[in-house]
């Protein structure tokens, strides 16, 4: 029953989404055609979208999602390093030399920093990128070996403005990524991304990239490959630490699409943070000219410029592990291929959705561009990652057929924090709350350290039946509400003191049967003076049912 439950319960959350009054709806995934390395964010009141190009990028601002199909290229171009054979970014000079060309601005990001985060003088949105020179390899073709890493500032208050040097405000003027000692970084690197640690000894703002190792070498036998990087941040421009490795391919499913030319290939990480304080990354894994794909990191709470503190969803269902890498993929859907790059919303109720760019796959054949997607997500609590609870769930998993319709809240209202109590007694009741929640999910523990998931209840009130005698047992609850989860409650404990029997399920049927709210009183819980303890409950036929239903009782 519980299983059954559970599956209803995560099909509703892909299938549906329960918002506010005010909605908007799509009639496709799809949010923008010919859209590569879409990077989706919002400032809390607009939604904006970045498009790449061969030497330019493009930035739509709506305030739907739906708006950005219609938006025109030409009008929204924020940043051009390179154009009609005229260089607009005198960086490009600096990092390539006289005469080099770009072919290739990859990967833009947007984030905006407070004073908070390094001073008032760096405050404001910037964009991160990587330009690539036109080269040819040995064959004629492109050559990527040389991909340098940019940051520009938004000249003006809105993600939506022109971009420039952040310390010289000149448009289309880009600063390279510095090193600790102030010097370029320069390696070759691209989709750098931001990370933060909100508390804690590691507390601080990051920087992740990609990297390569080996070129030159064949990927096919793995001497050629990728490598995903992290270093601390001094400003947005200048890192704070040596780079180090998150991860490098190690999973078949990364290795898809390498040979003597091509990469083993793991890139574009993307944070996604949990209720509690848990720092997930996203990553794209194997060439996107082949069975691309989005697998999970998890950050353990150790050092995050230690390889050990990141540990790989495993690819392959063993023991508690169910859910395996890769978590979404495009090899067998409907009608896309070559699903990767995501980056993370949350609508105005407070729904999550990730954006994401595939090739559109008509009766066996791929498009030639890419467009960007959009499906819903939520973080599964039940599932075990490889260290801790938390895989984050993307769609249903496999890209969703483009004519699936997905609904925003342009308003609503926000899914509060959980607050719990637990009584002993003849079980353990737990008493839920949070704002705007459908539903609970339960975890338990015998220590208080190691929580697993117990339940889902759809009620504020549930009793713990499947217990031992003498034994304390520590609880966490997380609100849901559609695929939303909230934060969890803090853990409080109970100490079990015996079984319902058989007559306590008949009293408790008898005085809830036909009232909804009726107060259940327990015969063996009133004291001389014929008061009732504080282990009354609220409880319902239909709860009571789903509570006993499977458990054993004494007669």
């Amino acid at each position: 029953m519980k299983k059954l439950f559970v599956s209803l319960f995560v099909w509703a959350m892909l299938c549906a989404l329960t918002l506010g009054a005010s909605a908007e709806t799509l009639n496709s995934t799809q949010v923008r055609s010919s859209n590569a390395d879409p990077w989706l964010f919002t400032d809390g009141e607009k939604y904006y979208l970045t498009q790449t190009g061969t030497s330019r990028i493009a930035v739509f601002e709506s305030s739907t999602i739906r708006g950005f199909a219609s938006k025109s290229l030409v009008s929204n171009i924020k940043y051009t390093a390179y154009y009609n054979g005229v260089v607009y970014d005198p960086t490009v000079i600096e990092l390539f030399g006289e005469g080099a060309a770009i072919n290739g601005t990859w990967s833009p990001e947007i984030h905006y920093f407070s004073e908070e985060d390094f001073g008032a003088e760096y405050a404001g949105w910037y964009m991160f990128l990587a330009l690539r020179q036109t080269l040819s390899n040995a064959s004629g073709g492109t050559s990527s070996a040389m991909v340098r890493l940019v940051v520009l500032r938004s000249m003006g208050d809105s993600p939506a403005d022109t971009y420039g040097h952040p310390e010289l405000g000149i448009e289309n003027y880009s600063q390279p990524l510095l090193t600790e000692d102030g010097e370029i970084y320069d390696e070759w690197g691209c989709g750098q991304s931001i990370l933060r640690i909100s508390e804690g000894p590691y507390k601080g703002i990051y920087a992740t990239w990609v990297a390569e190792e080996g070129r030159g070498g064949s990927g096919a036998d793995g001497k050629f490959y990728q490598k995903l990087m992290i270093a601390k941040l001094e400003n947005p421009w200048t890192l704070a630490s040596e780079p180090a490795i998150i991860t490098t391919p190690t999973q078949a499913w990364e290795y898809k699409g390498s040979s003597a030319t091509h990469p083993r290939v793991v890139e574009g990480c993307t944070a996604v943070y949990g209720t509690n304080g848990e720092v997930f990354l996203t990553y794209s894994g194997s060439g996107y000219w082949s069975d691309y794909g989005l697998g999970q990191l998890t950050w353990t709470g150790g050092d995050p410029l230690k390889t050990s503190s990141w540990v790989k969803l495993p690819d392959t269902a063993s023991g508690k592990i169910t859910l395996t890498n890769p978590i979404f993929t495009a090899t067998t859907a409907d009608n896309l291929r070559g699903a990767g790059h995501a980056s993370f919303i949350r609508d105005k109720g407070g729904s999550g959705f990730f954006c994401y760019h595939a090739y559109p796959y008509t009766n066996g054949t791929k498009a030639s561009a890419r467009r960007a997607y959009i499906e819903p997500y939520y973080i599964d609590y039940t599932a075990w990652n490889g260290t801790a609870y938390g895989v984050i769930r993307l769609g249903s998993g496999v890209a969703a057929n483009t004519a699936t319709t997905v609904t925003f809240a342009s308003t609503g209202e926000a899914l509060g924090q959980a607050t719990l109590t637990a009584k002993s007694g003849k079980g353990i009741t737990l008493r839920m709350r949070a704002a705007n929640a459908d539903g609970y999910m339960i975890y338990r523990s015998t220590d208080g350290e190691i929580f697993t998931y117990l339940t889902t209840a759809d009620m504020a009130v549930y009793v713990d039946c499947d217990i031992a005698e003498n034994t304390t047992y520590y609880y966490r609850v997380y609100p849901y509400r559609a695929e939303e989860i909230g934060a969890a409650s803090a853990v409080v404990s109970a100490k079990y003191a015996g079984v319902y029997t058989y007559a306590d399920i008949l009293r408790i049927l008898r005085h809830a049967d036909g009232d909804s709210s009726a107060k259940v009183y327990r015969t063996d819980d009133r004291d001389n003076s014929g008061s009732v303890d504080a282990r009354d409950a609220l409880l319902t036929r239909h709860h009571i049912l789903n509570t006993i239903k499977g458990k054993e009782t004494q007669k």
